[in-house]
């Protein structure tokens, strides 16, 4: 990649300070935009240049951007990059609902700019070799896919009750752990209807879900369901799938695949990546999604949509107790 590339991130916090990391690493010209001045300081001492608008890094040069604040401000921030001409990434989920978001892509294409959205599991290797051997376990009947953790540990020293993952309008574990609906829909397509429950935030205090169980039958048949938690003390994260042939199994954690054939032979796979290699895939992917406008892996604004319109769905599944339609 050349340096002479620049990229600006918008929302400098944890993650959106994480994609500033990779991406100068890949040799890329970042201009920060942080949402603090106090935080613009911070950055400015580090050596990082800042500017104060996204129209301010688009004159800087920038043409491409990572939206990485709040979920609530997602679109907001995407219509004004794509307004100045930037193609963007942004953080998951793309927008609080389907309804927000849909707007996006027509923008885009008035302004011939381009969207992706930060699903980096899809550049997960082991997930990616579950997705190439999925045939070898024949037509497949059954999904389980699991993504469970405990929220107050995944930043000690602050308060979990503040934050956007407490807020119902913008949280919960439903978007927060949108990962698992978009590689699920990835891997099998996306449903025509879905049913679904939640759990609201008795337990750990806050105002969003910190449950939510749902699933769907796919076009072909199969039955997908997914379990999502805050409350799980064991961090578990995991997809498996029953088929005529056998069954495959892969832990995101272990980082290890298992396929047992109905034959009774047995292959297991380990992929050592560490957590940090799939953002580095997916900036590499996405400066050349914003450079040459094709990618089959990326997750683009309609697969964005696509998974907030079966949390959409979910949700209001979980009110109803019957199914919903999935509306995109």
């Amino acid at each position: 990649m050349s340096n002479e590339f620049k990229l600006a991130v918008i929302g400098t916090g944890s993650i959106g300070y994480r994609h500033m990391q990779v991406l100068r690493d890949l040799g890329v010209q970042v201009v920060a935009i942080p949402v603090r001045a106090e935080r613009r300081q911070e950055l400015e001492a580090q050596g990082w240049t800042c500017a104060g608008s996204l129209r301010d890094a688009a004159d800087l040069g920038a043409s491409a951007v990572v939206v990485a604040t709040d979920t609530r401000r997602h679109v907001q921030d995407a219509k004004e990059a794509l307004c100045v001409g930037m193609h963007i990434l942004v953080e998951k989920p793309l927008a609080v609902s389907a309804v927000d978001a849909q707007a996006l892509p027509s923008i885009a294409s008035k302004y011939g700019t381009r969207i992706a959205v930060g699903c980096n599991l899809r550049f997960d290797k082991g997930l990616q070799r579950f997705r190439q051997r999925c045939d070898e376990i024949g037509d497949v009947h059954g999904v389980r896919i699991e993504c469970r953790s405990y929220l107050p540990d995944w930043r000690p020293g602050r308060n979990h009750h503040v934050g956007y993952w407490a807020r119902p309008d913008e949280g919960g574990v439903l978007r927060d752990l949108i990962h698992e609906v978009d590689y699920a829909l990835w891997l099998f397509g996306v449903p025509e209807m879905v049913f679904g429950a939640m759990r609201p935030g008795k337990r750990l205090g806050i105002e969003a879900e910190e449950y939510a169980e749902g699933g769907w039958t796919t076009a072909p048949g199969a039955v997908v369901s997914l379990a999502l938690d805050y409350l799980t003390r064991r961090a578990q994260r995991t997809i498996r799938a029953w088929g005529a042939e056998g069954e495959m199994k892969y832990d995101l954690v272990a980082r290890k695949l298992r396929i047992q054939f109905a034959s009774g032979k047995t292959e297991e796979e380990v992929f050592p990546e560490s957590p940090n290699d799939c953002y580095v895939a997916q900036a590499k992917e996405f400066l050349r999604f914003a450079q040459e406008g094709t990618s089959t892996v990326i997750a683009k604004a309609e697969d964005g949509i696509a998974a907030l319109a079966v949390c959409d769905a979910w949700r209001r599944s979980s009110q109803t107790r019957s199914m919903e339609k999935v509306v995109q």
